[in-house]
């Protein structure tokens, strides 16, 4: 007589692995959740591949706002245009992110306001940007990098004196050429060119444009034209 075979049952373990996968998936994704809500994933993170950042982003730089890469990440660079377009559509001037009913204003943003007359510039601490303004409107946005300690102070300047091409700073010297076609306008304060000019104060005290922007800015501002300084970062 052939007996039934009884059958043998399952270990454990093979039915507990989908469980624990689904588990510590369930548990991750709540983890993220919550360091997203409590600041402890970067911004930038969060917001990669937004399509309302990567709007903005890119009519803001149609409009000539510098934004950096238009790739939809919330980052400083995006930051900072976003600001100049507050500074300009005389609104409060911030670092923030977009605020409600600020993309319908900039959809209906049609190019840079206008500006008095005459020609000059502005320097911003708080977007830190340069304004350029010539024929009664503001014709260049630039991004720059002011100094550290809350320099160069606010107020109303001039252009003093410039030097063309790449030199050495007299209070801060270096083993290289640290100042490209510097324009001075508060003593040894100067606008100048400068290969590292990141999205926050890192200057000693002069503010930074890229040395392609001094290019532009050195072929069109005169000694005796205006300098102002406004804003705190």
């Amino acid at each position: 007589m052939t007996s039934t075979p009884t059958p043998r049952s399952l270990p454990v373990r093979r039915l507990a692995l989908p469980a624990q996968r689904t588990l510590s998936l369930l548990l991750a994704v709540l983890l993220t959740l919550a360091l997203v809500a409590a600041g402890g994933v970067g911004e930038a993170q969060a917001a990669t591949g937004n399509a309302t950042v990567r709007e903005v982003q890119q009519r803001l730089s149609d409009l000539g706002y510098p934004v950096g890469t238009v790739d939809g990440v919330d980052g400083p660079r995006t930051r900072q245009g976003l600001c100049a377009w507050r500074r300009l559509s005389g609104r409060t001037a911030s670092r923030n992110a977009l605020a409600k009913g600020e993309l319908d204003a900039i959809r209906a943003t049609t190019g840079l306001p206008k500006a008095s007359a005459g020609r000059g510039v502005t320097v911003d601490k708080t977007c830190q940007t340069i304004f350029y303004r010539q024929d009664g409107r503001w014709q260049k946005v630039l991004i720059t990098s002011t100094g550290t300690g809350g320099l160069p102070r606010n107020g109303d300047f001039k252009i003093q004196r410039v030097k063309k091409g790449w030199h050495t700073s007299s209070l801060y010297p270096s083993k290289t050429p640290n100042m490209y076609s510097p324009m001075y306008f508060d003593g040894a304060i100067a606008i100048h060119g400068s290969n590292s000019v990141p999205a926050a104060p890192a200057s000693k005290g002069c503010a930074r444009v890229t040395p392609k922007g001094a290019d532009w800015l050195f072929g069109r501002l005169k000694v005796g034209d205006p300098v102002k300084v406004i804003g705190r970062y």
